[in-house]
């Protein structure tokens, strides 16, 4: 994750990129959003860049500025245009070209879409309806298992990189952003999509929704996602993480060693039900774990309907 004098480089960056045009191909507007490896820019495409892809509104990730030069900021930003431009799923939002700003500064550019990250949409809510709160569950669950079955680990979920595209008249859609510290934990799987180990090791992660595996480096795969998924349903459902330390140690300590407190005793409309799946897709045993993210999904819509209690409308 970005330091905090990269952090606020990225915020000096807008200025001098705001208006600015890319290779004669796209015009930089406002700053939307910062990933791990870069920020994310509004863009309008030009005429050259339509006659190629046919979007006009786009959104434009840079490498930070702070990154600027570095090999491995670059493999990696690179590697995520890579993984982003190869899939095509309803779950997830596809790289459509790939430039450079100036030598030793990549940018590539998405399909742009409306809503609003779900860390924006938590803070103006609180806790969401069981109904809705599934329906995004399921949907990050369906970009997930896309990214699994071609042997790849997004290593940083958490609300602020799942996006909520909103639709007239319908119930928004979760789309997983922000490939940036994504690795390879299956290379036979990934080697279909044409894609390079770049390792499935290291802490990279968020510390309030960080596995244990991750923690101490050990190697992730499929489960390691879905105990972050899990640790975002807790947080959907009750308001607050399970596990939360007044330092980042001891919250990286409570993931580790700690329960979390069963989430029906922090929203008491919560079925007990509840409480036994997201403890198991928080484990902290691996092959103990929830090893499936739509397994996971599916087992909480089920917790839901258990004796009666089904989902309130959203």
């Amino acid at each position: 994750m970005l330091s905090a004098p990269q952090r606020e480089t990225a915020h000096r960056e807008e200025p001098r990129l705001g208006g600015r045009d890319l290779e004669g191909r796209y015009r930089i507007g406002r700053r939307l959003g910062q990933g791990a490896c870069g920020v994310v820019y509004e863009g309008r495409a030009l005429k050259a860049a339509v006659a190629d892809h046919g979007k006009r509104n786009v959104a434009v990730k840079i490498l930070g500025g702070a990154q600027v030069g570095d090999p491995d900021a670059i493999a990696r930003f690179t590697h995520e245009a890579f993984l982003a431009s190869r899939l095509s799923h309803p779950n997830l939002v596809r790289v459509i070209d790939f430039g450079w700003v100036e030598p030793g500064r990549p940018y590539f550019v998405m399909e742009r879409v409306n809503g609003a990250t779900l860390d924006r949409v938590l803070a103006e809510t609180g806790p969401l309806a069981p109904a809705l709160a599934l329906k995004l569950v399921t949907d990050a669950a369906a970009g997930l298992k896309e990214l699994h079955e071609n042997g790849i680990v997004h290593r940083d979920i958490k609300p602020s990189n799942l996006f909520c595209a909103f639709h007239s008249g319908r119930r928004p859609r979760v789309r997983l952003i922000d490939l940036g510290v994504a690795g390879v934990f299956d290379a036979r799987r990934a080697r279909r999509l044409g894609s390079v180990d770049v390792g499935a090791r290291g802490s990279y992660g968020t510390p309030a929704y960080i596995a244990p595996e991750q923690v101490i480096g050990h190697r992730t795969d499929a489960r390691s996602d879905v105990y972050a998924l899990a640790c975002v349903a807790y947080k959907i459902l009750t308001g607050v993480e399970p596990f939360r330390g007044a330092t980042v140690t001891q919250t990286v300590h409570a993931h580790l060693f700690d329960q979390a407190t069963p989430a029906s005793q922090v929203n008491s409309e919560l079925p007990a039900a509840v409480d036994a799946v997201l403890a198991r897709g928080m484990e902290k045993d691996l092959d103990r774990r929830t090893a499936c993210p739509l397994r996971f999904a599916a087992e909480l819509q089920l917790a839901f309907a258990t004796k009666g209690r089904r989902p309130a409308k959203a």
